[in-house]
Formats: structure tokens, sequence, C-alpha cells
């Protein structure tokens, strides 16, 4: 047996009379250790969904300033449907055809959340904004706190990347369905909402303070 301080030996010869367990065992008990640790702090950014029906449809106007006018550019739409134990969310930004000749735009985000939680189980954008391309497909390991990214400009050209993450961390989607469900009634003025968004082979930690009266 390792040697231990004169305190520990009674209590741990008591729990081990036959010494040190062995490795696999060790390791099977460090591993639920981090398991019980990792489930405690994803509970800490769970939260219930109060705000939103299988079925929302929302759309948003996109405008472009022109010197001193505003022209009708485009539209943003947000889109909710149930899939039993998880919410399938997409939003689809595109210019209108009169204005592609200017700047032609196509996006298209989704992202499937956790009923439970509202964290994100997997998502998907592909930008299209004049020439530019992007594909990115994140799907986030929560039991070992992971985020896989397959990412490129094309399909055909995706590689595969891991990356640590914290357990409360967010897609650029998930994060807006999440806020929307914080009750600010119960928070000061001035509280700062922590957020964790993953976004471009990086997290983000841009925390939101709740705006102080009268300003």
């Amino acid at each position: 047996m390792r040697k231990l301080l004169p305190g520990f030996r009674c209590w741990f010869s008591l729990l081990f009379p036959d010494g040190l367990p062995g490795r696999r065992f060790r390791s099977g008990i460090l591993r639920r250790i981090r398991r019980r640790r990792q489930l405690a702090e994803a509970s800490q950014c769970s939260i219930s969904n109060n705000t939103f029906l299988s079925g929302e449809e929302l759309v948003y106007k996109i405008y472009y300033n022109w010197n001193f006018v505003w022209m009708s550019a485009g539209e943003l739409v947000f889109r909710v449907r149930d899939l039993g134990d998880r919410y399938h969310i997409t939003a689809h930004g595109s210019t209108y055809k009169s204005y592609d000749w200017f700047y032609k735009v196509r996006d298209k985000y989704e992202v499937y959340l956790d009923k439970n939680s509202l964290l994100p189980v997997a998502s998907s954008r592909e930008v299209a904004e004049g020439k530019y391309r992007l594909i990115d497909k994140l799907t986030f390991d929560r039991d070992n706190n992971k985020v896989v990214s397959n990412r490129g400009k094309s399909k055909e050209e995706l590689e595969t990347t891991e990356y640590a993450v914290d357990p409360c961390v967010h897609d650029v989607l998930s994060i807006i369905y999440y806020t929307r469900n914080v009750d600010v009634d119960q928070l000061s003025v001035g509280t700062a909402i922590p957020i964790k968004i993953f976004i471009d082979k990086k997290t983000l930690a841009p925390a939101r303070a709740l705006p102080r009266q009268g300003s």
C-alpha cells in the first residue's frame, strides 16, 4: 500500500483492506466522478422552454441603408418543429431576387435542441454570401465536453476537427432560443447573463448585461 498520512490509514484500511484497488477500478471511479461533475455543470445551464411552440415562424425584413434611403433587401425566417425529445430550429436568410445582382445571400442555419436543457445536440451552418462559401456542421459531445466540427468551403472539402468546450456552450442559433427563456424579471438591472457560443473554431463569451434604468 502506498504511504498515507497517519490520519487516513485507519479509514483507508477499512475501505480497502487488501490494499489499493486495481487501476481499472480506480479509472471507473474517476469516470463516474467526472460524469457526475459534468451532469452538475450541465444542470446549471439548463433551462425550461416557456416561450416558443412547434410551428412558430418569425419573419424579419432585412434593409440596406443607401445614404438616406432604406432599401428592402431580403428576409430572415426562423421556424420551430417539435421532434419528440428535440426541437428542430431553422433560420434561412436570403436577399430578394431583385437585389441579388448587387449582393446575393443564401444562408441556412439549423440546430437540434435537447428539450430538457435547450442545449444544442447538433447544428449546421451553410453560408453563401456573394462569392464567399462556408459549411460548418457541429456535433456536441456533452459527455466529453467536446465539439466535433466538419468544416470547409464545400461538401467535398470538409475537414473534421475536435475542440474542447465548456459544458454550457451553445451555437449561434440555439443561444437565441435559450436567452428567450431567461426570466429577466427575476434579475436585477445591470446583471450580466453569461453567454458562451462556439463559432468559427472558438468559444466566445460576450456576457450580456441588462440595461440600467435610464440608459
